[in-house]
């Protein structure tokens, strides 16, 4: 369905990303929707950004917003149709070196995204994802596994980043999503996996 996103208001949370810059052209160019919203804390970003994709040209409005304000995500999702949340800590080395952080931004970070699109009552919410999360042995894996985790709970849609195909598919509601990680059928494999998710979730809890 080519008109899947006319006339839709979209958030893209992450937004000033090599992703979300790539969505938003997409977007752009093969939609023709009522408003897109690019929530993300980099001002900088969001400034070079809107040199190319001006807020005069086309119907975007920048959001200063960090995903572990909750309150501020409320307000940003208001009126929103589509939620694509690709914000997250995505290198390795910094989350090795930033384990707290990751986890509020990666974890609980998503979580506010799909507590706020179920009360908001959006139509999709769709989480990016990476393949590090199949056989997470990384702090950066295991916040994404559990990211994804989140998100079938909330009965989203999760994609994975190395497998996606623009523009996305049409029937995208909250019956629609997609199984996440063949490792959880496979559990002795994992064993370093969900010790490394059990430390995460303890260390998060305890602090």
């Amino acid at each position: 369905n080519q008109a899947m996103l006319n006339d839709k208001s979209i958030l893209i949370t992450g937004g000033t990303g090599s992703f979300g810059k790539k969505m938003t052209k997409t977007i752009l160019e093969r939609y023709t929707p009522r408003q897109l919203v690019i929530y993300s804390r980099d001002e900088l970003k969001q400034f070079e950004m809107s040199q190319r994709f001006s807020e005069r040209k086309y119907p975007l409005r920048y959001v200063i917003g960090d995903v572990r304000d909750k309150e501020r995500l409320i307000r940003a999702c208001s009126g929103i149709d589509y939620v694509i949340h690709a914000a997250a800590l995505k290198q390795i080395p910094s989350c090795e070196e930033n384990v707290e952080v990751a986890i509020q931004t990666n974890i609980l970070g998503t979580a506010n995204v799909v507590h706020v699109a179920i009360s908001n009552r959006v139509d999709c919410a769709i989480n990016l994802s990476a393949d590090k999360a199949l056989y997470p042995a990384s702090v950066y894996g295991a916040t994404k596994f559990l990211s994804e985790r989140l998100f079938t709970e909330g009965r989203v849609i999760v994609y994975y980043l190395s497998l996606l195909i623009l523009p996305l598919p049409s029937r995208l509601t909250f019956e629609y999503y997609f199984p996440v990680s063949h490792s959880l059928i496979d559990p002795l494999s994992t064993f370093f996996s969900w010790t490394l998710i059990l430390v995460l979730i303890t260390g998060a809890i305890w602090y």
